[in-house]
């Protein structure tokens, strides 16, 4: 169920950024979504509720579909006028350190602290990147270089 809400979220993630423009916000109302979908999980663990776990997880799915395809509009968004490519492999290599790096934390944890403490990694990350991208001033370069063009195509 997971998968399925992942390609969904990321078709929706599109649908409303073509729409909207609005970059930012869409990629910090998806990741205070993340956020609580990952308290979904702790809650749910920590009171043994298969139900929350399962519900979080199929929400989790369907908000990383979205969050991952709008932070990468930003991204393109932001680093204009490097290639879509390096946007791409900047995206994978953030993604790849975050799938180093969540295995080793979470088996820590889990081997430390126990079941609820290993899901405050993501919890954590996920909070910690939310506070950043909200903190952080954006161009959106892309659209400034439209709109100053915008001339051209007429």
């Amino acid at each position: 169920m997971s998968w399925m809400g992942y390609t969904i979220g990321a078709f929706v993630a599109g649908l409303v950024i073509s729409k909207t423009k609005s970059y930012k916000s869409v990629v910090v109302a998806s990741m205070t979504s993340l956020v609580i979908s990952c308290a979904m999980s702790t809650v749910g663990i920590l009171y043994a509720n298969m139900r929350v776990v399962n519900a979080a997880t199929v929400l989790q799915g369907l908000i990383l579909g979205f969050t991952i395809t709008s932070t990468y509009e930003l991204l393109v968004e932001v680093t204009y006028p490097h290639s879509e490519m390096f946007v791409s492999l900047l995206g994978m290599g953030a993604v790849g350190v975050f799938r180093l790096l969540y295995p080793i934390a979470d088996r820590v944890l889990l081997n430390t602290a126990g079941p609820t403490a290993s899901t405050l990694f993501s919890l954590a990350v996920s909070f910690f990147l939310t506070l950043v991208l909200v903190l952080t001033k954006m161009e959106y370069k892309r659209e400034q270089a439209n709109e100053e063009n915008s001339h051209l195509l007429k």
